[in-house]
């Protein structure tokens, strides 16, 4: 039986990702991206080039919430960033330039064209040994969905989700990644504030508590 293109990602991930599979869901909102011609280039690319490609944070995001998708893409996958970056900035034309120097990060603008918007494609190396412990690090369960390009064209889209953002996206209901998720970013609680209000969502009493008491990191940040 012919696999899925996420499932056949995992398969040549070996064993690191090995434990990811358990948290693929079902996530048939993905189906509107198909003609979406961003996410098509990136299909194209991870195929020529032989990459996993992962799209993650705010555009699964707002899928999962029902809000406009937006203008941003957020892409991670293992390997030379910069050659990729460089390859999706000449399909798309558009401009390709580091982003963060420490991270490796890469960010590629597309100008807007007559009623087309602009596009920012950011682009990171995959953190840890793998997608789920790259979507474990990050803020909150709504941002840590994780998804394999080739599985948006799949019959069956798969998302991974980690930490549960999917059904805190259901209940409309913002909730922190972990107990460091301030620790590691004290702006974090700015940004939290920020997105309940903009998705209408309720920040949960666990994470409420949690900021509350890590606000004071905020004299720190400059």
């Amino acid at each position: 039986m012919k696999r899925d293109g996420i499932e056949q990602s995992i398969n040549n991930a070996g064993r690191d990702e090995f434990s990811a599979r358990l948290f693929f869901k079902p996530f048939p909102e993905a189906a509107c991206l198909r003609g979406d011609r961003v996410i098509k280039a990136l299909r194209t690319l991870a195929r020529n080039t032989g990459r996993r490609v992962f799209l993650v944070g705010g555009l699964l995001r707002n899928l999962a919430l029902s809000a406009d998708k937006g203008p941003d893409y957020d892409i991670v996958l293992d390997g030379d960033i910069g050659s990729f970056a460089k390859n999706a900035a000449r399909t798309l034309r558009g401009t390709a330039f580091m982003l963060d120097k420490k991270t490796l990060s890469f960010r590629v603008v597309v100008k807007g064209r007559r009623k087309s918007p602009g596009i920012v494609l950011d682009i990171s190396p995959i953190k840890g040994k793998g997608i789920e412990e790259d979507l474990r690090e990050r803020d909150f369960t709504v941002n840590g969905l994780g998804m394999d390009i080739a599985s948006v064209f799949s019959a069956s889209p798969l998302v991974c989700d980690p930490t549960g953002g999917l059904e805190d996206a259901a209940r409309k209901r913002l909730t922190a990644s972990s107990d460091r998720v301030f620790d590691d970013d004290p702006l974090r609680v700015l940004r939290a504030v920020r997105l309940s209000q903009c998705y209408a969502l309720e920040i949960s009493a666990d994470t409420r508590s949690l900021m509350g008491s890590k606000a004071v990191l905020l004299k720190g940040v400059s």
